[in-house]
């Protein structure tokens, strides 16, 4: 398989659970970069920064690295280091791909980004967004009203 990362965009259903299926090319590239056995099929999901009302989505491998790195580079008696400690971890979640590539997305988490009954996939390379069809067209329209 090619490594392309994620892309594209895909609308997929919410179930009454709160499950929706990854796209098939998601999660064959989740398998494809995890190493770790005991990580196959893990996501970690949270809040998107920047403004943007959506959920970032990331194999856990990848957010084992991001900490790792952001841990070396900050010092533990910095109390900046703290406040960013506590808001990146508390907003984050870890999912598990179940048997039918469904995730259940976390009350809080489908609430920030607005999703009902539609969830869109976007890819970001190394990562990948999940947004409401409401919040995803604010954003679209603010985007495009800028570029003009």
């Amino acid at each position: 398989m090619l490594n392309l990362g994620f892309i594209g965009q895909e609308e997929r259903k919410v179930d009454a659970k709160d499950r929706v299926p990854i796209p098939f090319h998601y999660k064959d590239y989740i398998e494809e970069i995890t190493k770790n056995p005991n990580a196959k099929n893990i996501l970690i999901l949270k809040k998107a920064r920047g403004g943007k009302k959506c959920i970032e989505a990331m194999p856990s491998e990848s957010w084992e690295k991001m900490v790792k790195e952001y841990i070396e580079k900050m010092s533990l008696e910095n109390e900046e280091h703290d406040d960013n400690t506590w808001l990146k971890s508390r907003e984050a979640f870890v999912v598990k791909i179940d048997s039918m590539g469904r995730i259940r997305i976390p009350k809080i988490l489908k609430k920030f980004a607005d999703i009902e009954k539609k969830a869109i996939f976007i890819g970001a390379i190394d990562r990948f967004q999940i947004w409401g069809e409401k919040e995803l067209k604010k954003f679209d329209e603010a985007n495009n009203n800028k570029e003009a």
